[in-house]
C-alpha cells in the first residue's frame, strides 16, 4: 500500500540520519576550542532530535493502530527490542555530550543495532505484503479457473447472461489484480530509492575527507556523489568571508545582498 510505501522510504531516512549523528560525534570529538565544541554538540543533539523524531513516525505512530511495521505478529514480538535499541542510541548520544572520547565507538555501535533491527522488521513487513499479492493472484486465478468451468457445463443453457456477467466480473478482478501489481511495484521502487549509504563512516576530523571501502581518503563531496543522486556547489558563508578577507568583509558582504536583491548573485 502507499503507507507501506512511506515506511520504506521513512526508513531509508533513518539510516541517513543515524550517519548524520555518527559523523556528528566524531565532528565533536575532534572540536579542540570552546565555540567548536558548542557547535559540533548542537549539530549533534539537532540530528538525534531528527532522528527521533523519524523513529516515532515510523513506529510509534502505528503501535497502537497495529498497522505499518506492526501488522506482521512477528514484529509485534519484537517491537519492544527496537525500542531498547532506541532507547541505547538515546543514552549514548548523552554520553557522547558529556565526554566525547571514550563513546564513540558504543554510539556507532547502537546505531548500527538499531538500524539492523529496523531492517528485519522491515523485511517481516515487505515479505507480508508480497504473501498478500502472491494470496490475492492466485485467489483470482482460481475464481477464473472455476468461472471457465462453470460456462463449459451450463454454456449451452446460459451462455449469454453468464457470458456477459463473466466479462464484468473479469474487468473488476483484473483491475483488482493491476492494483496489486502497481502497489507492489511502488514497494519495490520505493526500496531501490534507499539511500545506499550505511554504517559508521570513518571521516577526518581535520580536512574531512572520507574513507572508502578500499581505504583510500577521499573527498567528502566525491565520496556521496558517487553512493547518490546529491551534487555539490561551492561558496563561502558569511563566517569565511570575514575569516579570509577581514579587511574587505563588509563590502564583500554588502555586494552579495546587493546582487542577491537584485537576482544577478552567484551562488
Amino acid at each position: 500500500s502507499a503507507h507501506d510505501a512511506r515506511i520504506v522510504n521513512a526508513a531509508g531516512r533513518q539510516r541517513m540520519l543515524a550517519q548524520h549523528v555518527a559523523r556528528s560525534a566524531l565532528v565533536l570529538r575532534g572540536a579542540t576550542s570552546p565555540a567548536e565544541k558548542e557547535k559540533a554538540s548542537t549539530a549533534l543533539r539537532e540530528s538525534f532530535d531528527e532522528w527521533r523524531r523519524g523513529h516515532e513516525r515510523i513506529v510509534r505512530a502505528d503501535a497502537e493502530r497495529r498497522e505499518g511495521l506492526l501488522r506482521v505478529p512477528s514484529n509485534q514480538k519484537r517491537f519492544s527490542t527496537l525500542e531498547d535499541k532506541f532507547l541505547g542510541v538515546e543514552s549514548s548520544v548523552q554520553r557522547v555530550l558529556a565526554q566525547p572520547s571514550p563513546s564513540i565507538q558504543e554510539l556507532g555501535g547502537c546505531c548500527d543495532a538499531y538500524v539492523a533491527e529496523m531492517d528485519y522488521l522491515l523485511g517481516a513487513m515487505e515479505r507480508d505484503s508480497e504473501s498478500q499479492a502472491t494470496s490475492v493472484t492466485r485467489t483470482l486465478q482460481a475464481i477464473v479457473g472455476l468461472a471457465l468451468v462453470l460456462i463449459a457445463v451450463e454454456g449451452l443453457f446460459v451462455f449469454r447472461p453468464l457470458l456477459l456477467g463473466l466479462q464484468s466480473s473479469y474487468g473488476r478482478l483484473r483491475d483488482a489484480h493491476e492494483q496489486v501489481q502497481r502497489e507492489l511495484a511502488a514497494r519495490i521502487e520505493a526500496e531501490r530509492e534507499r539511500d545506499e549509504l550505511k554504517g559508521l563512516l570513518p571521516i577526518c576530523a581535520g580536512c574531512k575527507k572520507i574513507r572508502d571501502d578500499k581505504g583510500s581518503w577521499r573527498p567528502l563531496e566525491l565520496y556521496i556523489e558517487e553512493r547518490s543522486e546529491a551534487r555539490f556547489t561551492h561558496g563561502l558563508c558569511q563566517d569565511c568571508i570575514r575569516r579570509l578577507y577581514p579587511d574587505h568583509a563588509d563590502a564583500i558582504l554588502a555586494k552579495i545582498d546587493r546582487d542577491g536583491a537584485t537576482g544577478d548573485g552567484a551562488g
